[in-house]
């Protein structure tokens, strides 16, 4: 089973530039692209080679981002004891959300729910 991506490249791109503080100017100047470019790309606009300068400098796999931008990319699941992913319902889209869990206390933690974790049970 492959794990449903909610995400495209270039949310991907805005999470690690957040994660960075890297503005969009010093992403494009560190990448060596043009301000429109790097726009493009921001924008949703597929450039092979403007994604193969952009992801080391946030630290990201250029191939596995190129991968995703052509909807080519997809990560097989992991059963690990103690996660649960479930795919839930939020507004439009659907969204990953996480249940990490102890099972000698019997506690819990949902994470990255969407805003509703009702859909998880």
């Amino acid at each position: 089973m492959n794990v449903p991506l909610e995400d495209n490249f270039s949310d991907v791109i805005s999470k690690a530039q957040r994660g960075l503080e890297i503005s969009d100017s010093g992403l494009a100047e560190k990448a060596r692209l043009d301000a429109s470019t790097m726009r493009k790309l921001r924008g949703g606009h597929f450039d092979e080679l403007a994604l193969f300068r952009v992801a080391p400098v946030l630290g990201l796999g250029a191939r596995a981002l190129s991968d995703l931008a052509q909807n080519e990319y997809r990560p097989a699941a992991r059963e690990i004891d103690g996660l649960a992913m479930f795919n839930t319902p939020f507004h439009d889209m659907r969204v990953n959300a996480f249940l990490v869990w102890d099972p000698k206390p019997r506690k819990a933690i949902a994470f990255d729910t969407g805003a509703d974790c009702r859909p998880m049970s």
